[in-house]
């Protein structure tokens, strides 16, 4: 699932011979085909055979034929906990992507929902969550061919069902919002047409200038908040 941290005392591959370890857990870094991959593992290997001798400082083993020897058939075991670890790195960096955008996409339709933007600017916003949850899409249809691989950690097949849900729920979202598109819009009584676009062309710019799409929700619906008071009380 990822690097062990180092304050767990236990990552690596080790080696120890009898009651001794032999240098610490970067001794077979260099067995797997991406050294990161060493930190992701944990696991010990017992030396038996007495032709494999450590040196003199405990820090590795003499340099001889059986040594070599014993590190290939550690690198075929490292190669295949590199791939094992590659494969979910992938699936895990695809599952967030696709979370990404998905939770943007909702973010994006709760905008156009709130009826404060211009009408240009709500189809636009709309397009933009559309194309947002097509990715999304082939995403998934990526991350279920995935599922079918023997490497594959268990914890997936739950997060897979669980974004699957997620894109049905935002999708049915948008589609109940682009049904009724032309009806959402906001109005204060006693604001003339004329100074409720201006309202609007002000909360257009907010959000398109705005590097935090939330912070600039949340002012304009301040900034509502507050002419709904000044409108009441008049």
């Amino acid at each position: 699932m990822g690097a062990i941290p180092n304050k767990a005392l236990i990552g690596g591959l080790r080696a120890r011979v009898g009651n001794i370890m032999i240098d610490d857990k970067n001794l077979f870094r260099d067995c797997f085909s991406e050294a990161r991959f060493s930190s992701w593992t944990m696991g010990e290997i017992h030396v038996l055979d007495n032709r494999i001798i450590p040196n003199g400082r405990r820090d590795g083993f003499e340099e001889n034929t059986h040594y070599e020897n014993l590190r290939n058939y550690i690198s075929l075991t490292a190669t295949e906990i590199s791939n094992r670890c590659r494969v979910n790195s992938i699936y895990r960096n695809k599952i967030r992507k696709t979370s990404f955008k998905l939770t943007e996409a909702e973010d994006i339709l709760k905008i156009v929902a709130k009826s404060y933007l211009s009408k240009n600017n709500r189809g636009q916003y709309l397009n933009k969550s559309t194309l947002l949850l097509l990715d999304a899409e082939k995403d998934l249809n990526t991350l279920e061919a995935y599922l079918g691989h023997q490497q594959i950690t268990p914890d997936f097949f739950k997060q897979y069902g669980d974004l699957k849900k997620l894109f049905k729920k935002v999708n049915k979202y948008r589609q109940s919002i682009q049904s009724d598109l032309e009806n959402i819009g906001f109005e204060f009584k006693g604001v003339s047409k004329v100074r409720l676009n201006a309202y609007k062309e002000i909360f257009d710019l907010i959000l398109e200038n705005s590097s935090d799409r939330k912070v600039a929700t949340r002012l304009i619906e301040r900034i509502i908040r507050r002419i709904e008071s000044k409108t009441t009380k008049k």
